[in-house]
């Protein structure tokens, strides 16, 4: 019984090293803010832990996205559009070293203030199971009044009576 449970113990913990992944994050962004209708730009940066040159590949998972916004991603040297989820190159990455090649992109073109959330995973083309993911918020807030009317045909007169007790009144003209 005793060999049986020491056998238990070495194939668990053998299994457990085996699990570990050779990545990890030296930096990462989960959430990325901008106002609405801009381009926000997600980075990450993974490092290799290993002793062994990985040759990694990249992937994204859109978890929400308003509908029409377009998200696309950077993964070595290249960026892929749209329309691609996994990156059809590979990045190789040294024995501890760090790789800065992942950007997120979302584009905002529904000029909606709700959030888009996206995972990336990272992983080793030669191991499945070795990989590091993150999820990325992309959220949009709408232009405040003060942005609104610094515009060249916008106005802004200050509230009226200034102090008030019940009612204000405030007027503005915005450009078409």
């Amino acid at each position: 019984m005793k060999f049986i449970n020491v056998l238990l113990i070495v194939l668990l913990a053998t299994g457990l090293s085996f699990s570990q992944s050779s990545f990890v994050f030296v930096s990462h962004d989960t959430i990325v803010s901008g106002a609405s209708g801009s381009l926000l730009c997600g980075v990450a940066s993974i490092k290799n832990t290993s002793s062994a040159t990985i040759t990694a590949n990249c992937k994204r998972e859109i978890l929400s996205m308003v509908s029409g916004n377009n998200n696309y991603f950077c993964w070595g040297s290249q960026c892929w559009g749209t329309a691609v989820n996994v990156s059809p190159l590979q990045e190789t990455i040294a024995p501890d070293s760090t790789d800065n090649a992942f950007n997120g992109y979302l584009k905002d073109v529904s000029n909606s203030t709700l959030n888009d959330t996206v995972r990336y995973t990272v992983w080793d083309i030669h191991n499945i199971s070795d990989s590091i993911s993150w999820v990325v918020i992309y959220e949009f807030s709408p232009a405040g009044i003060n942005q609104i009317a610094t515009g060249p045909k916008n106005t802004l007169v200050n509230a009226f009576p200034d102090p008030t007790d019940n009612a204000a009144t405030i007027q503005y003209s915005l450009a078409k």
